[in-house]
């Protein structure tokens, strides 16, 4: 889903859609989200179960009284008739004579479409055509368009950096390029907090600004880990974080 989520409080958190920068603000106490698809369907939100998800919270104790069992139950309490026999339903003669046909609707123009649609946060243009054109020369690009080559390869991928180090040398050559890690800011891109993977741990391991920040909320209030997550964020603010 692309959702960073911050915790506010014991049960209210922030949860950032990454590609899009977007806010949200769901309490799990009062069961709202600003979306605020949570408190008008009575089921959770995205943003909610992004909230839920890491601290193994169950979906049904947030679930609405309304789409429970017993409330179901209730409504089906009354005499339900049985379906009355055919024969026994009177249908008018001009009725049976006539005959149903599909709507007349013309067929668009054009050879039907094939491909797919693309989800949220896939995105097309400079950086499909980097990826495929193993020569090209990436390492002369802006630094900033070489840390977002390497979040859509490390986000679209299930083998994380691997991928982009097996398309060709120049790409591998900007996958061990440490700089690049320096420059990414995580509330840009999709990332879940206490995700593992090869590319946050790059950027820990650079110094990056918003990963020592988000390692260390993630410390302070998901592990308990006071001081080594206070020591993290202090990190974070003498690298430049804001």
């Amino acid at each position: 889903m692309g959702l960073l989520v911050l915790p506010c409080s014991t049960w209210k958190f922030e949860v950032t859609h990454a590609p899009t920068g977007f806010g949200f603000t769901v309490d799990l106490e009062k069961r709202t989200c600003t979306c605020p698809e949570f408190q008008v369907l009575g089921l959770l939100c995205r943003h909610a179960i992004a909230a839920a998800s890491p601290r193994n919270m169950d979906y049904n104790m947030f679930v609405s009284e309304y789409h429970v069992k017993q409330t179901w139950a209730e409504t089906l309490k009354g005499i339900i008739l049985p379906i009355p026999d055919p024969k026994d339903v009177f249908v008018p003669a001009e009725i049976l004579k006539v005959e149903l046909y599909p709507p007349m609707t013309k067929r668009t123009k054009g050879k039907p479409c094939i491909k797919r649609k693309l989800s949220a946060g896939e995105f097309l243009g400079i950086i499909r055509y980097l990826l495929i054109m193993p020569e090209f020369p990436i390492l002369s690009l802006p630094a900033e368009v070489q840390a977002l080559v390497v979040q859509r390869v490390a986000h679209n991928s299930i083998a994380d950096l691997y991928i982009l180090r097996a398309t060709s040398k120049s790409m591998l050559a900007l996958a061990n390029n440490g700089g690049v890690y320096a420059a990414f800011d995580l509330f840009k891109f999709p990332w879940y907090v206490g995700k593992r993977n090869l590319l946050l741990r790059r950027c820990f391991e650079e110094g990056n600004p918003s990963t020592l920040y988000v390692k260390g909320v993630e410390y302070f209030y998901r592990l308990d880990r006071h001081v080594e997550g206070l020591a993290l964020i202090k990190r974070a603010a003498d690298a430049g974080f804001e």
